[in-house]
């Protein structure tokens, strides 16, 4: 090969190496306009006249480690989101930034993941840690629109590291970890369906005067480990609370949800945490209601709901009990209902639906 031909190879070599660190580069650069933007939102969110859109979830919770001591952990997510206008005349919630600020024993490690503003896809993770030794880890990683990594910085004890410095988290972790709050956002924002819930076909040997008293004991145990709790000096449970809008321009609503769990048995034998009960309660200037949704202390079914709402002049009040296989063999309401076999099937649907918000929390 003659000289010319190899001096042109190098030349485009090297060209497309330049065009590629400048691609980098203004990837990056655009990366960083969109988290300052983002920073500058989440500082005017709630404010002059505004609503505020955004969910705090708080995830409390304490493992025994022997009879005398426990590790107390806690973790606190918030996440800001618009409401983007789609073709059809509606609005999607679209997440642009969410943080995570997690504390177990006496250490806390935080993350930060910003998101395109109009397509949700994950852009930037930012996470600071410090190790048992007192050394502080900080990781930044940078994404395209395909989720492909386009830059990556780390630190370690104040200096520039390399990735192969630490090993507390990398860019596709930090990828999927990013989808993971995503799908935990969407799973809490969208609408329950009870179109898709199906009912069993066990053969029920227990007669509905002793499932009534098995609800009922169920119910009073619940209430009562609610209270032990609560009295503790630290309340295990995972909280919920989402700043909304009944619409774009609509007024601001609050909604509240309390999970109070214990530990059972997985098919593998290990224990996991299982929700018992948990409540609901939505404020605005429409309406206020309270819910709460009691479940199988064995499995994840839905065996009581109660509600009582308060719209404008009228007030509502329900209660529902079901059997092993989802139907609905007692109620009790001050109105009529309309589609009532449907409007049970949607209590469970929502019950199925926050309990996998419950279980996100654990992830």
């Amino acid at each position: 090969m003659n000289k010319n031909v190899l001096f042109v190879l190098a030349l485009l070599l090297s060209c497309a190496t330049m065009l590629q660190a400048q691609d980098k580069g203004e990837q990056v650069n655009h990366i960083r306009k969109v988290y300052a933007d983002a920073k500058k939102r989440i500082a005017e969110n709630g404010k002059n006249g505004t609503a505020a859109l955004d969910v705090t979830v708080t995830s409390r919770d304490a493992s025994e480690v022997s009879e005398d001591f426990s590790i107390e952990s806690t973790c606190r997510q918030q996440t800001y989101f618009s409401k983007v206008p789609t073709s059809d005349g509606y609005f999607e919630n679209v997440p642009y930034f969410i943080s995570s600020s997690s504390e177990s024993n006496g250490h806390t490690v935080y993350r930060e993941f910003l998101y395109d503003p109009q397509k949700g896809y994950l852009l930037f993770s930012y996470m600071k840690g410090e190790t048992h030794a007192g050394f502080v880890v900080e990781t930044r990683y940078y994404y395209d629109a395909n989720g492909g990594l386009v830059d990556q910085k780390h630190r370690v004890g104040g200096s520039d590291a390399t990735a192969n410095a630490h090993s507390w988290s990398s860019w596709d972790t930090d990828l999927e970890m990013g989808k993971q709050m995503l799908q935990q956002f969407r799973d809490l924002m969208e609408r329950e369906d009870a179109n898709g819930m199906t009912k069993g076909t066990k053969l029920l040997k227990v007669t509905k005067a002793d499932r009534m008293k098995m609800i009922r004991s169920q119910y009073a145990k619940a209430k009562n480990n609610i209270a032990r709790i609560e009295k503790s000096d630290f309340a295990t449970g995972v909280d919920v609370v989402i700043h909304d809008q009944h619409d774009i321009e609509g007024p601001p609503l609050t909604k509240t949800y309390i999970f109070f769990f214990d530990y059972t048995p997985d098919s593998e034998g290990n224990p996991a945490p299982h929700c018992y009960f948990f409540s609901e309660r939505h404020k605005s200037m429409y309406m206020e209601s309270y819910e709460e949704f009691l479940f199988d202390p064995k499995t994840d079914d839905l065996i009581f709901f109660y509600d009582t709402s308060d719209e404008e002049d009228m007030h509502f009040e329900v209660r529902l009990y079901y059997d092993a296989n989802g139907h609905c063999i007692e109620s009790k309401h001050n109105t009529d209902i309309d589609d009532f076999d449907f409007y049970c099937d949607s209590q469970r649907a929502k019950a199925k639906k926050m309990l996998k918000v419950f279980r996100s929390a654990f992830l």
